[in-house]
């Protein structure tokens, strides 16, 4: 499957916009700001509200504006619009929903610090221990037991855990991709070449070299 797109950032200039999708029509529009990401069974939307750039017209009562931290989570309930607010700092956050849709990854792409692990369910905030990192190149198993991601080498989030741990390699890796029944990374090399680790072994068993060079050998030596 595709590798996971880099968390969402918040992008504070438009304000959450609520589209019925049957009709068409415009239905109203929200405080936070988007882009939004939404849970698998599309009952929970999860956007951003900075303090600093709040419209208190968008609110149906000014002593709703949360206070505290300038950044926060704000969780929308699709069917009734009602929302709560959960304060994660002054630096501006990024998110991304786990694939069965349970918690939520947020990292800071300004500064290297802890990854904080979100239960939808209760608000729970879990900070990992381990090396700081980013999610700059991620993917995710289906089950959310884990994360692999690329930040200052190959990294892997445990989510049972919560605990980020350096994964060793002895080669410099650009880009990750997980196979479909999450046995095994698809790792590119800065190299070019593409290497394969089995997850269960922990070890790299593949590596094919997709240089134009050792392409066009390969083709040489299946013509002769």
């Amino acid at each position: 499957r595709a590798p996971c797109p880099v968390p969402v950032p918040c992008a504070p200039c438009a304000p959450i916009s609520v589209i019925d999708a049957h009709s068409k029509e415009f239905v109203r529009n929200l405080p936070g700001y988007g882009p939004v990401s939404a849970t698998p069974d599309g009952r929970t939307v999860i956007g951003f509200l900075d303090l600093e750039s709040v419209d208190p017209t968008l609110f149906d009562d000014v002593a709703d504006i949360p206070s505290g931290d300038r950044y926060q989570l704000m969780f929308v309930d699709a069917q009734t619009l009602e929302y709560d607010f959960l304060p994660v700092g002054e630096t501006m956050p990024r998110h991304a929903i786990t694939p069965e849709g349970s918690l939520l990854l947020v990292d800071f792409p300004d500064a290297f610090t802890r990854i904080r692990v979100v239960d939808i369910r209760d608000r729970s905030v879990h900070t990992v221990t381990g090396p700081r990192a980013q999610l700059n190149s991620y993917v995710m198993t289906q089950d959310a037991g884990a994360a692999y991601f690329l930040s200052e080498g190959l990294k892997k989030l445990d989510l049972d855990r919560l605990e980020v741990i350096d994964i060793p390699l002895d080669v410099a890796i650009s880009g990750i991709n997980l196979t479909p029944d999450d046995r095994h990374l698809v790792l590119r090399g800065a190299d070019r070449a593409v290497k394969v680790m089995n997850l269960e072994l922990g070890k790299i068993t593949h590596s094919m070299d997709l240089t134009p060079q050792a392409a066009a050998s390969d083709a040489h030596r299946q013509l002769h």
